[in-house]
């Protein structure tokens, strides 16, 4: 195990409020990308995507990481720098790292998506992807939007579908996407058009 750890933060607390305030500012302004300013990835993870778990995880969540990305270093870092388990089974899992295919591939409902009482004890998805941005176009609009925000992104009309499928509200599942050192919020309060709105009708709400 000793061979696999690198460092951490350089300054723990100073550096996880920093990624904290950002990953806060993303979840409540939806759509914007926030900038992480640690540049250092882990084998198999993001930069981003490294701070974030750095920043979320403690000894009293859980973690499920897909396959893919589950290397021994990966593993031995995550356990040695936030004290978090990691767990098979990613329908009781506090947080899930994943691509947007094993996403694609999930029934959502299936995950912990908060009771009435405490809908904050939902699972959080951060999906890597290759690009912020893409080619399918969408607009979002709720809390922390003023009026819509277009966005053009790489997720297709099976994610929304996908997410759509698990929201109740106050019940759902909260994204983060992640690509190098930016991270984009997409809490399950947002709302989502992401077919284009024609003049014979408008387009489909998730």
């Amino acid at each position: 195990m000793q061979n696999q750890l690198i460092a951490g933060f350089q300054q723990p607390v100073a550096d996880a409020q920093t990624v904290f305030r950002a990953a806060l500012s993303a979840m409540s302004e939806p759509g914007l990308p926030q900038t992480l300013p640690f540049l250092q990835p882990l084998e198999g993870l993001q930069a981003a995507t490294w701070s974030l778990l750095q920043t979320l995880l403690d000894a009293d969540v859980s973690v499920h990481i897909i396959e893919a990305y589950l290397n021994e270093a990966v593993h031995s870092n995550v356990v040695f720098h936030t004290g978090a388990a990691i767990i098979s089974d990613k329908t009781q899992a506090d947080f899930i790292v994943c691509d947007l295919d094993s996403a694609l591939q999930w029934d959502w409902r299936a995950l912990k998506r908060g009771t009435e009482r405490s809908p904050e004890l939902a699972t959080t998805l951060i999906i890597q992807l290759d690009d912020l941005a893409g080619s399918a176009a969408s607009v979002w609009q709720g809390p922390g939007i003023d009026g819509q925000r277009p966005m053009h992104t790489s997720l297709s009309k099976a994610f929304w579908l996908k997410r759509a499928a698990a929201l109740a509200f106050p019940l759902g599942v909260d994204v983060m996407l992640v690509a190098g050192q930016e991270i984009i919020g997409l809490p399950r309060t947002t709302q989502v058009q992401f077919e284009p709105v024609t003049e014979q009708g408008a387009a489909s709400c998730m």
